[in-house]
């Protein structure tokens, strides 16, 4: 089953908390008991100031680009422009994955080649990295107590990013971001 799509969204102030917090709010009265979905006029009520939209992998202008159309996540990046100026960002994950897969070298690729063309900033991430296996939580877990497949139990270095990032689609795919080595 496709997952639903997703946007995360980032408090840079305490401002910014309230104003998710109120969002969130809005989003369960919304759903009346079921799960809660945030609809755009609640977005528009309260995600225009003090938050950060990070659009990534679950995001429509992400699946667009896996999709290999940047027409379309050129065009569905546009409402998110307009509801938050310049606080949209984003999100370039490379996960050692193939083709244009989520995770893969060459979506994160057009990622930042797309924010670079409109003007939006980029953010670039990798696989959650805990320093000791226990801070893993139960929802990281599959039913086996296994961890998920591409989650580590290790802390890697930031100094691995830049590296990533300077990488071309044709380059070494084995030694992925956050790799120490």
């Amino acid at each position: 089953m496709e997952p639903p799509l997703r946007i995360t969204l980032l408090a840079q102030t305490a401002a910014g908390w309230a104003r998710l917090c109120r969002l969130l709010s809005a989003a369960h009265a919304e759903a009346g008991g079921a799960l809660p979905v945030v609809s755009w006029p609640v977005l528009r009520a309260y995600a225009d100031r003090d938050l950060v939209v990070l659009l990534g992998l679950s995001s429509e202008p992400v699946r667009a680009l896996s999709a290999d159309r940047p027409d379309v996540a050129e065009r569905l990046l546009a409402p998110w422009r307009e509801l938050a100026g310049e606080q949209p960002r984003l999100e370039a994950v490379y996960l050692g994955r193939q083709g244009t897969d989520p995770g893969s070298l060459r979506l994160a690729a057009r990622t930042v080649g797309l924010a670079d063309q409109v003007g939006v900033r980029t953010i670039l991430t990798n696989a959650v990295r805990y320093a000791d296996p226990s801070w893993l939580s139960s929802d990281t877990r599959s039913n086996t107590g296994q961890p998920r497949p591409g989650a580590r139990s290790t802390c890697h270095r930031a100094s691995g990013f830049p590296r990533t990032a300077g990488r071309s689609p044709g380059s070494d795919p084995g030694h992925g971001a956050g790799q120490s080595g």
